[in-house]
């Protein structure tokens, strides 16, 4: 009997001591850009470097933010994005030009090599929002970009791009698809613009 007592109350005691941890889904950043450019350009001929997206510490973690209401901002428990957004839309951008073959080089912020031009992004809003005491909700992304001289260092154009979705659900899965969708645009423009400082 001293053996089943003891039993039970082994298995109460770690039992107990067990949290449940709730299943978190995990996210990423992949765009499909439309590369429809004039590539007969000067540019290409010439070299770029994509340097690291900047952004708030916020859009540096995994964590998902939203905002309620008009100055609350809080993160999904059970939903956070694969990789910090601004390193995600960083590789995303070189991958972009990469694949449009606007410059005769694309380099990333670890390369060591020597480029004509140096593409700085600075991610300003990558953030989903709830209206109508969050039944709706809509995303909205905000870059800005400067290309600058790398010998110089001057600032040759600069452009902000601001893109805002509409969720078909109102859900973290609902934001990611619309942020996803408004970051594309938003490459595609910046994509245009590059060609047009080509030009």
């Amino acid at each position: 009997m001293k053996k089943i007592i003891f039993l039970l109350m082994s298995v109460l005691l770690f039992t107990s001591c067990t949290k449940v941890q709730p299943y978190v889904k995990a996210y990423r950043i992949n765009t499909l850009v439309n590369l429809d450019i004039n590539r007969q350009t000067q540019c290409s001929q010439k070299s770029i470097q994509v340097a690291n997206v900047l952004s708030e510490k916020s859009l540096m973690l995994e964590r998902m933010h939203y905002g309620s209401g008009q100055y609350n901002v809080a993160s999904f428990t059970e939903s956070k994005w694969s990789e910090a957004p601004n390193r995600a839309i960083t590789e995303n951008i070189v991958k972009v030009l990469e694949d449009a073959k606007l410059y005769k080089h694309v380099q990333n912020a670890r390369s060591l090599g020597k480029s004509d031009v140096i593409l700085e992004n600075s991610l300003e809003d990558f953030m989903q929002y709830f209206v109508k005491n969050d039944t709706e909700s809509y995303v909205r992304v905000v870059l800005s970009a400067s290309l600058v001289d790398s010998k110089t260092k001057k600032s040759l154009a600069s452009r902000k791009f601001i893109q805002k979705e509409a969720t078909k659900s109102s859900d973290a899965y609902g934001g990611v698809v619309a942020l996803n969708k408004a970051l594309e645009k938003i490459l595609q423009q910046e994509l245009q613009w590059l060609a047009g400082e080509c030009q």
